[in-house]
């Protein structure tokens, strides 16, 4: 029998070479004869990890460690495995004691940072990549992740020089040329972002996430056929947030007897922008089911949609599915035929009674507003805009500016400081249910004026007028060049020229307002 030395080198070879199941069987036959061998339990831990069994290889690691709590290999390990199923917390404890011994271990930094990363703290999180780099000049992944960081906090060009050097190392690697092209994005050209996720999708035929950026840059380009088709990619990434059931897709054809679950996916603003399908889907017959998020159902109840259940509870029985985001696909919306008959949302009447009579006690044009989304949507730095823009406007004679804005309310946007008078009603707004308040308070207005918020296709569902100021690169859905919007036909668009000059922007927006004043169109 082969001793146990000789068993472990012939297992970790096997692992090595890809061979997993009978590295794992020697692995085990080990501990069978020694229960507590430190480092067969740390190659089975590390083996569990890389085929997808975390559990298991925290229990493996775990037990390494406590036989054997010197070896920084094993407590490395164990940080990973944390971090796999994230225990960030345990995971960054268990580093620190890896660095508290060998503070020059690039790896250990590296996973810091990811730790760090995964809990927001994304400052931290890009020192430990630049540590990590430190020691480890061409550590790919470090590099990737610097990027990605870079970019999310609107860095760009130090982004580009951090994905470019990871090209330079690994000019194969797929994460990195998707990267490139959400960098591409962000700098407002799809073109070059297709390009580089086509060179992605090259060398890695599966990568999901390219494939529906692609989608997205294809739509963006009001390149609708091709674009859903891409789009339709991101039920398998986890970010979108989507529900998966074993009952088939709909294909779009007739029901005959079927219960279609259409279930809402991403923000409550695509919930906003894409509710249209619903109505002409259940006039065609069949028995039709809407998950959707609980807050908006009053509101969409009020719109006159039936068959709305919570999308967090339980469903109900249904024989096919459809994410909401996927019905222009499965019925052939291309950019010629968007559906934009609006309003399509209502407002309670009592309510639209009520607030109209709170809001004549302000003489004036009265223009709603609201500049800021929530802030876990990726694109948020891009798309969200200092309040004290909207000064601008305020300062135009005869106009009241009403805030539209929640989470965070106006002040709390503008750190606390709103340097103009505004019409604020605070937490009164909505406490009934998402929208409710704010849809009849619109409805008494003359203007919205917003960035890039659910509030913009609240009012323009509601049929509204509503100016939305706009990103250099912007959200896929206002595409690129044009001043209106093919799916909301009161809506303009008010487009950067500048990467983040929202002064322009607000230029072109007091512009216009006082032209409308002067035409006597308020």
């Amino acid at each position: 029998m082969a001793t146990i030395v000789d068993a472990l080198a012939l297992g970790l070879k096997l692992h090595q070479r890809g061979e997993l199941p009978r590295a794992e069987s020697i692995y085990r036959e080990v501990l069978a004869r020694q229960p507590r061998h430190a480092e067969a339990l740390h190659l089975l831990g590390v083996l569990a990890l890389q085929t997808s069994r975390p559990g298991e290889a925290i229990t493996m690691l775990e037990q390494s460690v406590a036989i054997d709590p010197d070896t920084l290999e094993h407590l490395s390990n164990l940080a990973s495995a944390y971090l796999a199923v994230g225990r960030n917390g345990e995971a960054l404890t268990t580093l620190d004691r890896v660095l508290a011994r060998d503070p020059h271990r690039g790896d250990a930094h590296y996973s810091r940072g990811l730790a760090l990363s995964y809990d927001g703290r994304a400052d931290e999180a890009m020192a430990e990549y630049r540590r990590c780099l430190a020691l480890l000049p061409d550590y790919v992944p470090a590099l990737g992740n610097l990027g990605v960081l870079l970019q999310a906090e609107g860095m760009l060009d130090e982004a580009e020089q951090s994905f470019e050097r990871a090209m330079t190392l690994d000019p194969k690697n797929a994460a990195t040329h998707f990267n490139r092209g959400t960098l591409a994005k962000d700098r407002g050209d799809p073109a070059k972002a297709i390009a580089h996720y086509d060179q992605a999708l090259g060398l890695d035929p599966g990568h999901a996430q390219a494939r529906a950026a692609r989608g997205v840059a294809l739509l963006s380009l009001g390149q609708f056929l091709s674009g859903w088709q891409d789009y339709e990619h991101r039920v398998r990434c986890p970010q979108f947030n989507t529900l998966k059931f074993p009952q088939p897709t709909w294909d779009g054809s007739p029901l005959e007897g079927r219960t279609l679950l259409i279930h809402c996916e991403q923000g409550l603003g695509d919930t906003l922008q894409f509710i249209r399908y619903v109505k002409p889907i259940v006039s065609q017959g069949g028995k039709v089911v809407v998950a959707a998020h609980a807050a908006l159902i009053p509101l969409l109840t009020e719109s006159g949609l039936g068959g709305l259940i919570p999308r967090e509870g339980p469903l109900e029985a249904f024989d096919v599915h459809a994410p909401l985001l996927s019905l222009p696909r499965i019925l052939g919306t291309d950019a010629a035929n968007v559906p934009h008959d609006v309003p399509y949302l209502a407002a309670p009447p009592e309510r639209i009674a009520r607030w109209q009579t709170e809001l004549a006690r302000h003489p004036g044009m009265k223009i709603g507003i609201a500049c800021q989304g929530q802030k876990n949507f990726r694109g948020d730095r891009f798309r969200s805009l200092p309040v004290e823009h909207f000064a601008r406007l305020a300062q135009i004679p005869s106009v009241r500016l009403v805030s539209l804005q929640k989470e965070p309310h106006l002040a709390e946007a503008g750190g606390g400081n709103v340097p103009f008078e505004v019409i604020d009603f605070g937490d009164a707004l909505d406490s009934s249910g998402a929208f409710l308040d704010s849809a009849a308070i619109i409805k008494g207005l003359d203007l919205v004026v917003t960035s890039d918020t659910a509030i913009a296709h609240l009012a323009g569902a509601l049929g509204a007028r509503v100016w939305v100021a706009l990103s250099m690169a912007p959200d896929w859905r206002w595409m690129l060049g044009r001043d209106d919007s093919p799916w909301y036909p009161t809506m303009r668009l008010f487009r950067q020229r500048r990467r983040g000059d929202w002064r322009q922007v607000f230029e072109d927006l007091a512009r216009e307002l006082r032209g409308m004043i002067e035409r006597g169109e308020s």
